[in-house]
């Protein structure tokens, strides 16, 4: 008898933001910072860069719902940040510094 066929194997998927779209992000914190945007600009700004990013809705909803802890890993000077879905559907972010 196998011990292992009724064993669930646990499977991550994630998603890495490009860097592409985390200078973008920055610019538009940069832009909000120097006054030249505000607020809701912000979000809209953000939304569409996202949404223009990632092609997974709900890592996109996620992101879209969470933006303001993605905007401070993007101001922290992290170089990769994920969006990590677990087979539970538990999504979060992790950055990490290269």
């Amino acid at each position: 008898m196998n011990p292992e066929w009724n064993t669930q194997k646990v499977e991550h998927s994630f998603y890495e933001i490009s860097q592409d779209c985390m200078l973008e992000l920055a610019g538009c914190l940069k832009c909000l910072d120097q006054g030249q945007i505000d607020a809701d600009t912000l979000s809209f700004m953000c939304k569409q860069i996202l949404t223009v990013e990632i092609n997974d809705p709900e890592f996109l909803a996620f992101s879209l719902e969470n933006i303001h802890q993605l905007l401070q890993y993007v101001t922290s000077g992290d170089s990769k940040i994920r969006i990590y879905r677990d087979v539970n559907g538990e999504t979060w972010f992790k950055a990490e510094k290269t």
